[in-house]
């Protein structure tokens, strides 16, 4: 804490009232099925966003700086806030969580006219899958929570936050803003929607999670491809919704409750209802009954109306897949006695071919690294959004230098790339979640 302090008064020459941190996650099980409103299971990790503050009540300016050089710094009127979904800019993600706190406090008629100055500082590795943008969207709404004294609860927060994040154009789910709330120190959670509610989940002992960075920088394609896929599963449950005579239902767990089928029942049903090749626009619309403006009005998003094909039968049975291996990872986690470090290995294993093979979301490097960690691993799994970023290996304690050295030589030297060890591989066990501290005894 005392390195973003000094950050913070070199800044502003004056010491700052608050810390706020907010961690990194690595999800464990549970790839892009949050936003489809089944179950998670992440844990937060150690790496974390600091962000020192200081409330300014004679002002309306937020003042953001970040003390790694290459992002900048940033300057607007909170009475006037704008976010360019066009642009990419770090500061849109914190923005976003403020926004969203701002609009909350003025639907409580709360007095907002003063300002902050903020730093930040962290160590969460940026667009690796492991959740750095969300840390800043929750940050950024923890720190006006508190100046605006609009007194939002974590899961408040958490559910806010999500809610915010789409204001810098991404549709998902609420697993990260969950998880950066609420996680507790020494146990990962499942997390639940609808309404959000999280279960401690106790990891087995005798295995530790290794998280290792590809290097592979998820771009502007990749955050595309996302939105892509959030349609194409909408789409894929409309048109079983509209076969089955459910009416117009888009989450594929309200439709699953809808027709009271488990898990394999529904993945049963997308096999036999939707055929592999992708679907048109015009066929979709057909099915649905529907223009292809009105097709793109009240299905499609802003960023996916140019898309013409979808692949709903793939992107679903991956979603209904996943949310069973889930199931069975907290199953076995929750009896001890019989937890089965083989069973929960396989799960992951299986879990990545699925993102590989059926959502699409890996990348070559990403499964290069999946595949040579593998044997030395119980499981080893894409984590975060995919198309490059970290995968999560669960291994031996003892095996943990033997790993690394192996990687490393086999791996990151071919890269050719100027990074230390500890960058790019390290291991994490369950950390606490999102906490405020006072500097004004310190």
């Amino acid at each position: 804490m005392h390195h973003i302090t000094n950050k913070f008064i070199e800044e502003f020459n004056h010491r700052p009232d608050f810390i706020c941190k907010v961690p990194g996650r690595v999800n464990l099980i549970g790839e892009h099925i949050d936003y489809c409103g089944y179950s998670v299971l992440p844990m937060a990790i150690e790496q974390s966003i600091h962000a020192a503050f200081r409330h300014i009540p004679e002002s309306s300016l937020l003042s953001l700086r970040n003390t790694a050089s290459e992002y900048g710094n940033f300057e607007l009127d909170l009475t006037k806030i704008v976010i360019d979904k066009t642009t990419f800019h770090w500061s849109n993600y914190f923005l976003s969580g403020v926004l969203g706190v701002i609009n909350m406090a003025k639907e409580r008629n709360l007095n907002i006219n003063s300002g902050v100055e903020v730093c930040i500082l962290g160590d969460i590795p940026p667009s690796a899958g492991l959740s750095s943008s969300s840390a800043l969207v929750c940050a950024g709404a923890m720190i006006m929570n508190h100046i605006y004294e609009v007194g939002l609860v974590k899961t408040e927060l958490a559910g806010l936050c999500a809610t915010s994040e789409k204001f810098v154009g991404t549709e998902g789910g609420g697993m990260d803003q969950a998880i950066a709330m609420m996680a507790e120190r020494g146990y990962a959670k499942l997390i639940e929607f609808n309404p959000l509610r999280t279960t401690d989940v106790l990891l087995p002992d005798c295995a530790v999670f290794m998280v290792l960075n590809s290097m592979i920088i998820a771009n502007k394609a990749a955050f595309e491809s996302f939105n892509v896929r959030v349609v194409e599963g909408r789409i894929g449950t409309l048109v079983l919704s509209q076969k089955y005579g459910k009416g117009s239902i888009r989450k594929p767990s309200d439709l699953q409750k809808g027709l009271g089928k488990s898990l394999d029942e529904m993945r049963r049903l997308t096999k036999e209802d939707l055929h592999e090749e992708p679907y048109s626009k015009k066929e979709v619309c057909s099915i649905l009954g529907i223009t292809e403006e009105e097709l793109e009005e009240s299905v499609l998003t802003s960023n996916t109306k140019h898309i013409q094909s979808f692949k709903c039968k793939q992107r679903l049975l991956h979603v209904f897949s996943e949310a069973a291996r889930v199931e069975e990872f907290k199953k076995t986690c929750d009896n001890p006695q019989q937890a089965s470090l083989a069973t929960l290995g396989k799960l992951m294993n299986e879990s990545h071919a699925s993102c590989r093979d059926l959502y699409e979301c890996s990348h070559p490097e990403l499964d290069k690294l999946v595949n040579l960690v593998a044997p030395m691993a119980y499981g080893v799994r894409l984590t975060g959004a995919g198309w490059g970023g970290c995968a999560v290996a669960m291994i031996p304690a003892e095996k943990v230098e033997e790993v690394q050295e192996y990687v490393w030589k086999n791996y990151y030297q071919k890269l050719e790339k100027n990074f230390a060890r500890s960058q790019v591989m390290f291991v994490t066990s369950p950390g606490p979640g999102a906490t405020l501290f006072s500097l004004e005894l310190a």
